[in-house]
């Protein structure tokens, strides 16, 4: 994933969520089984993708992070002089 791909992938997720969290309020307010059923299955569905996408990008930032940090060459760098005259 690309960083300039974040936040479309987030405000994705964020979308997915609002929309779990409106069925399972829907389920609340309309306590009749097909409501419930709804909010318990597809809720749980968009719910759960949306958790998916936003660790995605959280994980391919902190790795991608990481990997920024690692030097990139496995020799080791010159001593350094630090006695001053």
């Amino acid at each position: 994933m690309r960083t300039r791909e974040y936040p479309r992938v987030l405000r994705s997720a964020c979308l997915l969520a609002l929309l779990a969290l409106g069925l399972m309020v829907w389920s609340l307010f309309e306590p009749t089984p097909m409501p419930v059923l709804v909010a318990m299955s597809v809720g749980q569905v968009l719910g759960t993708v949306s958790l998916l996408m936003f660790g995605a990008v959280v994980l391919t930032d902190i790795r991608r992070a990481r990997l920024d940090r690692l030097p990139m060459s496995s020799t080791p760098p010159p001593p350094v002089n630090d006695r001053s005259p």
